[in-house]
């Protein structure tokens, strides 16, 4: 299934433009350009009837009234950087403070607050493009980043980053979910969880939690999900 609709009014003056995706079990997700946002994921459940499990606001106008990141890619550089300051081969870049001295998320005019432009799409994928010069929010290059969302025939949704950039650069894109796997009036605090590594492709080794951050890439790479990451629920 593929909807499309615009909503309310963004920023830049223009409508959100949101999409639907879905597969023949019901499995649907929601999304909007700008941020290039996950807004919402319907899962069917056994018994019928499908549950929301991603956290969100109510109306794409409330996104840009909460500073929690929901849903929203986030980049150029997820996490923080200490001081707002990189250092890389002899030159010093003075990045955009967002959180005291320090930068969070890519900076206050990080990629989770701009237009992606929607380049492609179909009934369970769409991929969003976002064009970022050099020196924006302090990052060294001309960046060109994409995110694509593709909705799978056995009820997952996706997502795969890739990035070029004309000048060496840290890199670290990623999508800020939150999820409520029983439903809004449950609690979560026993939920067993797995958490899974990611690795870089053409990188001499995968990236492990507390290795050596950030990681300059100063060509195409392409950002590999986990081969398999589970997070359970105890009443699903």
């Amino acid at each position: 299934m593929l909807k499309e609709y615009e909503s309310g009014q963004a920023p830049d003056g223009q409508p959100f433009r949101l999409v639907t995706l879905g597969n023949d079990q019901g499995f649907q997700v929601t999304l909007m350009d700008w941020g290039a946002t996950w807004l919402s994921c319907q899962v069917p459940l056994q018994a019928g009837g499908t549950r929301e499990v991603l956290l969100g606001c109510p109306t794409p106008m409330d996104y840009l009234r909460q500073n929690a990141y929901l849903g929203a890619t986030v980049g150029r550089y997820a996490n923080r950087i200490r001081l707002a300051t990189l250092n890389h081969d002899g030159q010093r870049f003075a990045l955009a403070a967002n959180q005291g001295e320090h930068q969070l998320h890519g900076g206050p005019e990080g990629f989770h607050n701009r237009r992606w432009q929607q380049v492609e799409h179909d009934q369970n994928s769409v991929l969003y493009r976002l064009h970022s010069a050099d020196g924006d929010q302090g990052y060294p290059g001309n960046l060109v980043a994409d995110v694509r969302y593709t909705v799978t025939d056995d009820n997952a949704l996706q997502i795969d980053y890739h990035a070029t950039v004309d000048k060496p650069c840290p890199v670290n894109i990623t999508n800020h979910g939150y999820f409520h796997l029983d439903g809004a009036n449950s609690a979560c605090r026993s939920w067993p969880m797995t958490i899974c590594r990611w690795t870089v492709r053409g990188s001499p080794a995968p990236i492990r939690p507390m290795s050596a951050i950030p990681v300059w890439i100063s060509a195409s790479r392409k950002l590999s999900p986990p081969t398999s990451c589970a997070i359970a629920t105890s009443n699903a």
